[in-house]
């Protein structure tokens, strides 16, 4: 599968939220998923919130495209902890806030993944930023690299932070 990168294969487009709308969309037929299908019937693009809500009313590939997802994540999570071992992950996006059954199957795939040592004190949580947390994070990292010791340095010769200014 590509991703909206342009690459194949990301986990965004196995386990995001388009990848899962296009699944749905794709897959709804009435006999495997009768909630989605008559959605799909009328026209519309499916979207994570009627995924949510048709998982939520019992719909059977609704319930199967978060898991599929959630495991997923869970299983690029659990090696990055077994990498890493973080004291905290964080997850965030529309996705992983859809249910408290999302989370659940991401800790599940983590810890059943990972190694006792490295999720012994480990937390598993979502994040309680909204949708801005990517701008925010973007901003951090022009903060810190502005005030890098070299870039400062040449910053404070020319007067500007501007590079094409001499």
């Amino acid at each position: 599968m590509y991703c909206q990168c342009g690459q194949r294969g990301c986990l965004e487009a196995i386990a995001g939220g388009v990848a899962l709308t296009t699944a749905a969309e794709q897959r709804a037929v009435p006999t495997l998923s009768p909630i989605l299908a008559n959605k799909v019937r009328g026209g519309d693009p499916l979207t994570i919130a009627d995924l949510v809500s048709a998982a939520g009313r019992g719909d059977p590939l609704a319930k199967k495209l978060f898991t599929s997802s959630a495991r997923a994540v869970g299983a690029v999570m659990a090696s990055i902890v077994n990498f890493h071992n973080p004291s905290q992950v964080v997850l965030g996006g529309t996705v992983a806030h859809s249910s408290d059954a999302y989370l659940a199957a991401v800790r599940e795939e983590i810890f059943r993944r990972s190694l006792p040592l490295a999720t012994r004190n480990l937390q598993v949580r979502l994040s309680e930023m909204d949708d801005s947390a990517g701008l925010l994070g973007a901003a951090l990292m022009v903060r810190d690299e502005l005030f890098t010791r070299s870039y400062l340095t040449e910053w404070l010769r020319r007067g500007t932070p501007r590079l094409d200014v001499d």
